[in-house]
């Protein structure tokens, strides 16, 4: 599997309200002394899912690559882990925050695929951008007025 299949595959199972709700009910549960391992009805209670089949097929998703099955239940792997982090980070830090943070580090920006300037429609100019930072890529899309 290459990078790009890597990082397709990673977001796909990422895209998803009920695996990003087993990832976080399995950070949530976690203390100070490390990552809780919870039961299968546990976790299940934890996320709120009732259907039995629906939730198991989202937790099957994630074992291996984000979830660990252990004897005695599941608990987050180091990706795991990292996603939970990722979760909580951009649940905690205000819009203002990103935008600023953004906005003060040295940083590249491309448009669309090569150097273009985006796609003129109308009266406005439609560009894919990707503004890359020292440790981030944050792509988006936004319209400009000509």
């Amino acid at each position: 599997m290459g990078v790009d299949e890597s990082s397709r595959r990673t977001f796909e199972l990422l895209a998803n309200e009920t695996r990003l709700g087993i990832i976080s009910a399995l950070g949530e549960a976690s203390g100070e002394g490390g990552y809780a391992t919870l039961s299968f009805s546990e976790l299940q209670e934890a996320t709120g899912i009732e259907d039995n089949g629906h939730f198991n097929y989202h937790l099957k998703k994630l074992v291996e690559e984000f979830v660990e099955d252990r004897e005695d239940g599941y608990a987050l792997t180091l990706a795991g882990i990292r996603a939970y982090q990722a979760i909580v980070a951009q649940q905690q830090l205000p819009s203002t925050e990103v935008a600023r943070s953004i906005s003060t580090a040295p940083m590249s920006v491309t448009v669309g695929e090569s150097s273009r300037r985006g796609t003129r429609t109308g009266g406005s100019m439609l560009s894919a951008m990707s503004v890359t930072s020292r440790s981030n890529i944050i792509p988006f899309r936004r319209e400009v007025s000509m």
